[in-house]
């Protein structure tokens, strides 16, 4: 579910409604999302997006997105601080960048485990290890800058192309029999030439959004947020590694 910020930020409530799961022990440490929230806007980020996955229980996973307008890439999308978090043991917390792209109002993580902080447990000294991976994270994004600009600049091969489909059908759907799809057909005529870039950001897209072809079926849209951002993080690593 999408949070509709306009409503949220023009009422004063919170982003998230923080419901402490009933099903935790009594070592479990709330991390808050709207006291990280409120840490990142004290560094000049605001909120982009939040996704909430659906169901009765406000304590599901959510991811948040937040972005900086100092934070831009060299075609002008914004870097962006993304999140995971959960109220009830679900899910721990992983902060990471991603990118969102203003030509088709898609966003991307940054997948690799370079760009991705290890998981913070909702245990222990949690406010310690939140500061230290705000920092961390943060640290990388001249680095994930100089990838974001190899992709950029690398023409793949038909092959390489056809390779990079293949994986991110099997990262939708398991391993799969089939022999045709569309998930890497071009929504916009600025993503048809074969970049690194323009392959996974078309590709990304059509994962995520769906609706492409895959044998004779047609693929939903991803609605789980912690499903999304595997989605994003595997195939961001995927290109990664196919152009180094």
């Amino acid at each position: 579910m999408h949070v509709d910020l306009s409503k949220i930020e023009s009422s004063g409530l919170p982003y998230v409604n923080v419901v402490k799961g009933s099903n935790v022990s009594e070592k479990y440490k709330l991390l808050d999302t709207n006291s990280i929230i409120d840490t990142l806007k004290n560094r000049g980020f605001y909120v982009n997006s939040i996704d909430i996955s659906r169901g009765k229980n406000a304590s599901n996973a959510h991811v948040v997105t937040m972005a900086h307008n100092d934070l831009v890439t060299a075609k002008g999308d914004l870097i962006t601080v993304n999140f995971i978090n959960s109220f009830n043991g679900t899910k721990a917390f992983r902060i990471g960048l991603g990118v969102f792209c203003f030509v088709c109002s898609n966003g991307l993580w940054a997948g690799d485990s370079f760009y991705m902080s290890p998981k913070i447990k909702h245990i222990g000294m949690v406010d310690e290890k939140l500061e230290l991976a705000i920092a961390a994270v943060l640290g990388k994004v001249g680095e994930l800058n100089q990838s974001i600009d190899k992709l950029t600049s690398t023409t793949l091969t038909d092959l390489q192309v056809a390779q990079f489909e293949r994986k991110a059908l099997d990262l939708r759907f398991g391993q799969t029999t089939f022999l045709t799809s569309t998930i890497g057909q071009s929504r916009r005529p600025v993503d048809d030439s074969p970049t690194a870039w323009n392959v996974l950001n078309r590709t990304q897209e059509n994962v995520i959004n769906g609706g492409f072809k895959f044998g004779p079926k047609s693929a939903r849209k991803v609605s789980s947020p912690a499903k999304l951002a595997e989605l994003n993080s595997a195939l961001f690593s995927e290109m990664l590694q196919l152009v180094s």
